[in-house]
This record gives structure tokens, sequence and C-alpha cells, in this order.
């Protein structure tokens, strides 16, 4: 009995200290997000400088929901955009659409004329566009040096006089030309892109 009360003891007594390692570690990770997602912020400005694109940046709570960005896009004379990386075995796909259009993985798959369509992980996230769900945007591109992603473009955003686009963080949008960006940072970065016409069968 009093080995089984010293052996509870000794549980309580260290209880508080893996709390606070666990504590510690969550914070540590999250400073170094944070410290990461800063020096991707300015990475992705310097880019743009040097290329000659203008943009116009606004800071925001962090934005949540399609219905949010719309709100801030139009405050900012822009449109909002939906951005999804998806996956195959082999490949990886940046699907940019209008943020109330249903997306249908069946539908781009055939599209692609692959097989079956997945949403990339996290890790591929960060690794390829150096990002996190919910501030996927095309401007990730610019860390993808190996152009690994293949971009997809809906006709209605390549339509689209401005976009907002997430700096790879959810709480910034910055206002960019679309012409900017097929005519100028694309090729910059040597990157085409596939049009996607959701009126079309899809073939």
């Amino acid at each position: 009995m009093s080995n089984m009360l010293e052996s509870l003891q000794l549980n309580i007594a260290f209880f508080p200290v893996i709390t606070t390692i666990k504590s510690s570690t969550f914070f540590i990770l999250l400073f170094m997000d944070q410290v990461i997602t800063q020096r991707n912020i300015r990475t992705i400005s310097n880019y743009l400088c040097r290329a000659g694109i203008v943009f116009e940046a606004f800071h925001h709570e962090p934005v949540l929901t399609c219905e949010e960005g719309k709100k801030i896009a139009q405050n900012a004379g822009a449109h909002c955009c939906k951005s999804l990386l998806l996956r195959n075995k082999k490949r990886f796909f940046l699907f940019v659409i209008p943020p109330d259009d249903r997306f249908s993985a069946k539908e781009a798959s055939e599209f692609l004329g692959c097989g079956h369509l997945s949403f990339a992980a996290e890790e591929e996230l960060a690794e390829l566009l150096g990002t996190f769900r919910g501030a996927v945007c095309l401007l990730g591109l610019i860390f993808d040096k190996e152009h690994k992603v293949e971009l997809i473009l809906d006709e209605k955003i390549l339509n689209c006089d401005f976009i907002n686009c997430h700096p790879c963080t959810n709480d910034q949008s910055w206002k960019i030309s679309m012409k900017e960006i097929t005519d100028h940072l694309l090729p910059s970065l040597g990157y085409s892109y596939r049009v996607f016409k959701k009126s079309d069968p899809l073939a």
C-alpha cells in the first residue's frame, strides 16, 4: 500500500513539470511558425518589388471563411479567390477558383486527365508553397523552385482586374492586378498555367 502511495505522489509531483514542458514546447513551436511566416512574407515582398510588381497590402484579423475574404476584397476593390493545393500519386496542382464555386475533385481529375485527387497535407503546403491551410495562394509559387506544382486558373479569375492574395498568412491580403500576375509574375517564375472552364464538360 505504501509503495502505491509513493508512486502516486511521485506522479503528482512530476505532472506540473510535464505540463510546463509541453506548454513551453507549444509556445516555442508557435514562435518558430511566426518567425518562418514573417520571413516568407519578406521573401514574397522583396520578390515582387524586384520584379516591379505593384501591390497594396491590407492587414486584418485572420480570415477563416470565404465570406470574410469576400468582404475584405470588396472593400479593397478586388476579387476574392479560393486556392486549393491538390495532389495525385506523383503531381501537385494549385487550383485558383472563385470563392463561391463548388469544387469537385472528380471534375478536376477529369479536366486534368489524371487519377484520384486529394488535398495536399499540411507538411506539403509548407514545403512547396511556404504556407498553411487557410492561407494558400499563388504567391506561394515563389517558393516552388523545382516547379513541382502545376497552376490551374479558373477563367472567371483570369477575367478579374484585381485579386486579393494572401502572402502565406491569413491576416494579410495583397491587392494585385491579374494582368501583372499573368504577364509578369508567372513568366518571371518560369510558370505557365492552364485555364479551368467550369462551363465546359471538363474534357
